[in-house]
């Protein structure tokens, strides 16, 4: 017997835009969940334009600073925040380890300092991708998809984590839990309110050994 994945049909006699309109309002009405379905969604202004990987405290700080004059809401910290990740060949998977160069005072001391400025605070992450040039690739070269025998491809310099395998689904969850679990000393509220997840490659060489 052969099952289909379950699929969204839509017919329209205006066209493209109207098909585009009406899907928004179905997923928005009958599908979309949780607290931020009808929430105005936050104003943003992101770090990488202005810096690329070239992040510094200060230089966050005064971004929030003149993100809350403009009215906006948060200022989301970019690639480049851990690690040794300088350029888009090194440190990705080592979520756990801040660069302390770039922020001196910690992860959790930008946040603090952004939140105090007027605004809240988000982070940029790529959980599913590693670099070769990782403490996590070092120490588990085997945790990337691959099939045996073929030459590995690279996209924007790095490989995927096989999620497939527990142990890998295991130490994302512990990694991610620790960052985002973050609160502000004073309240207790989380101090990170927003995550960019990002995906720079598609799927090659999809092989597993489980």
């Amino acid at each position: 017997k052969f099952e289909t994945p379950e699929v969204v049909m839509m017919y329209s006699s205006k066209g493209c835009g109207e098909i585009s309109r009406e899907l928004h309002r179905l997923y928005h009405q009958h599908l979309y969940r949780g607290l931020h379905r009808n929430r105005p969604r936050p104003i943003l202004v992101n770090t990488w334009e202005a810096t690329y990987f070239a992040i510094e405290h200060k230089a966050v700080v005064n971004m929030a600073k003149q993100a809350d004059k403009l009215g906006i809401d948060l200022v989301v910290l970019d690639d480049g925040w851990f690690g040794r990740r300088n350029d888009d060949t090194s440190a990705l998977g080592d979520w756990n380890i801040v660069n302390e160069v770039k922020l001196p005072y910690g992860l959790d001391g930008l946040a603090n300092q952004v939140r105090a400025q007027g605004v809240l605070f988000g982070i940029w992450m790529e959980p599913e991708s590693i670099s070769e040039d990782s403490d996590l690739y070092r120490a588990n070269p085997d945790w990337c998809i691959h099939t045996e025998g073929r030459p590995r491809t690279r996209g924007r310099n790095q490989l995927l984590l096989d999620f497939g395998r527990a142990e890998v689904r295991q130490h994302i969850l512990k990694v991610l839990t620790e960052i985002l679990s973050l609160q502000c000393a004073e309240t207790g509220e989380p101090l990170i309110s927003y995550v960019k997840w990002d995906m720079n490659r598609c799927i090659t060489e999809a092989g597993s050994p489980v």
